[in-house]
């Protein structure tokens, strides 16, 4: 799951600084739900992004497991 988050992630957002993008960690999953920390100003953006973070995970993965994404600052 990680993984595949990281892998999307790094595509998706591969306009912004590698720096920006460092602390933005998969942290846990549950009924659906993968929960992502991230810096405060990062987490607008991933937010605005978070259709085709979800789209990418699962394409990732091979099937639609994540449901929806969360992203908490931290």
């Amino acid at each position: 799951m990680r993984r595949a988050f990281e892998m999307t992630l790094r595509d998706v957002c591969k306009d912004l600084p590698p720096e920006s993008l460092e602390k933005v960690k998969a942290k846990s999953f549950k009924d659906g739900v993968l929960t992502v920390s991230c810096r405060g100003i990062i987490s607008g953006e991933l937010t605005m992004r978070s259709a085709n973070l979800l789209k990418g995970v699962n394409a990732a993965l091979g099937r639609r497991v994540v449901l929806k994404l969360r992203f908490r600052a931290g």
